[in-house]
């Protein structure tokens, strides 16, 4: 006759689920954990170098020295004439006359009265060398 078998000989033992349970949580909330040390380290680095940058004066109330203004030329050197006052130069003479000027290189082909309006706007004249 067959022997009787009992349930615990089939029925495995209890494991004690909780201990791994939370030895997967500890490995976990490390991995976690050191995730987001990574992400705040990242995160600083780039805020101090947007500082060193100056992308944050604006917030931070970091003013610029105002950069130096550049003044208007107020003497030109014409082509066979010489240093002239720019501004006396456009009142004296008409756009057709100064561009004479340029494309000759003297004053040659100005009239006479056109030349003695260009006098007194004259600084320095130039030398003539032959």
């Amino acid at each position: 006759m067959p022997q009787k078998v009992s349930a615990s000989k089939f029925m495995p033992a209890k494991v004690n689920y909780t201990e791994k349970l939370q030895k997967i949580n500890i490995y976990l909330a490390t991995v976690f954990l050191l995730l987001w040390i990574f992400v705040g380290i990242f995160a600083t680095l780039v805020v101090i170098q947007s500082v060193k940058q100056g992308a944050l004066n604006g917030i931070l109330g970091k003013q610029q020295p105002p950069k130096a203004q550049i003044e208007p030329q107020t003497e030109a050197d014409l082509p066979g004439v010489g240093t002239v006052n720019i501004a006396c130069v456009e009142s004296a003479l008409s756009q057709e006359a100064i561009g004479k000027i340029f494309q000759k290189g003297d004053t040659s082909d100005l009239t006479a009265e056109e030349k003695s309006k260009l006098d007194p706007c004259l600084i320095e004249k130039e030398s003539v060398t032959p």
